[in-house]
């Protein structure tokens, strides 16, 4: 597994040394839960752009890096907010994830331990705590900042 995340950090291009804002945003089952658990991809725009005016002009580009089983999201977001002002990361394969036998596989878990890997890397991430994957980011981010 480590070969395999060591492979997309290559290809992402993520800057430790900005601030990153990850975004996750499931989808394919929030939409059958409780109203409350589902997010328009306006609100976590909303919540990006408060967090990067709160930061000032520290940095000339800012950088969101986005996880969801839904690809829309992400082409949203890409088409919303370009370079130079923005740089929008994320991985267009987990356009399948919203079928079950495929969450349910090999590629899937990958798609999670890589997206997990990725927001835990982020300095402020955006997500609802109703997701498990949500809580366990928080809790690997704990670790990295105490406060």
């Amino acid at each position: 597994m480590h070969d395999t995340i060591g492979i997309y950090e290559n290809r992402l291009d993520f800057d430790g040394n900005q601030p990153v804002i990850g975004i996750q945003a499931r989808r394919t089952d929030k939409i059958k839960e409780a109203k409350n658990s589902y997010h328009s991809i306006d609100e976590y725009e909303h919540i990006f752009k408060m967090y990067f005016q709160m930061l000032g002009k520290r940095q000339d580009t800012k950088t969101v890096f986005v996880a969801s089983d839904d690809h829309t999201v992400l082409m949203h977001i890409r088409k919303s907010y370009k370079l130079p002002t923005w740089k929008i990361l994320g991985f267009d394969t987990n356009t399948t994830m919203s079928n079950q036998k495929e969450r349910n596989s090999d590629s899937g878990l990958i798609s999670i331990v890589r997206d997990v890997h990725f927001l835990t890397k982020c300095n402020f991430v955006i997500c609802g705590l109703s997701s498990n994957i949500c809580r366990l980011i928080l809790e690997i981010m704990a670790t990295r900042f105490p406060n």
